[in-house]
């Protein structure tokens, strides 16, 4: 019997990677930095990233993830023009169903809490965790065995549901089932590793049927 559903952010809530893939190959092009050889970033996170830009120098690191920060300062992303329609409606029959739900991301915190401040989504989570306040990030499981921790849960209980191949990693080795909802920006991400993949969040319903 599931009793929780543990949901990621982006991809999953928003379909937010292409625009951040955009504006960091905006940052790479500006600051001369050759982005050939980097692998996809979709779905990593802040660490990744930026080590993999200057794996080397520490200092020249911190300085360029400042950098990036700043060069978007007064273009912020508005949540809402990115969120799918169907997140409210999937979250409020959740809840009615007396569905446990967590959001479990590997966006800092406080990408996390504005996010669900701007969209008025705080009151449809019980729990909430950022990958940044556990000590491995996705593709590990901590963030999704933290959520469970919270929520009181068990693996067999709980539906993951995750879009990237990182985050599908993470949910599997969890121990839950993982379900991949689409994503209309990144139709070819690998989702080969999920249990099932589903075109959208209100299918996320039909498995609590099954």
């Amino acid at each position: 019997m599931i009793k929780a559903v543990l949901f990621d952010k982006d991809g999953v809530l928003m379909d937010s990677e292409a625009e951040y893939e955009r504006r960091r190959q905006i940052f790479f092009s500006e600051r001369g930095i050759d982005a050939s050889g980097f692998p996809d970033f979709y779905g990593s996170n802040n660490d990744v990233i930026w080590r993999t830009v200057e794996p080397n120098d520490a200092e020249r690191r911190a300085r360029l993830a400042v950098e990036f920060v700043e060069r978007f300062k007064d273009e912020p992303m508005i949540y809402a023009d990115y969120v799918y329609p169907a997140v409210r409606s999937t979250l409020e029959a959740l809840r009615a169903r007396g569905i446990l739900t967590a959001l479990a991301s590997s966006s800092p915190r406080k990408f996390i809490d504005r996010f669900l401040d701007e969209t008025g989504l705080t009151e449809l989570f019980d729990y909430t965790v950022s990958g940044e306040e556990c000590e491995n990030h996705k593709p590990a499981p901590d963030v999704y065995l933290r959520a469970m921790e919270a929520l009181g849960v068990h693996p067999d209980e709980v539906l993951v549901v995750e879009d990237s191949p990182l985050g599908i990693a993470a949910g599997r080795a969890a121990g839950a089932f993982v379900l991949a909802p689409s994503v209309p920006s990144a139709p070819n991400v690998d989702q080969s590793e999920a249990d099932a993949c589903i075109e959208g969040l209100d299918q996320v319903l039909e498995y609590l049927e099954r």
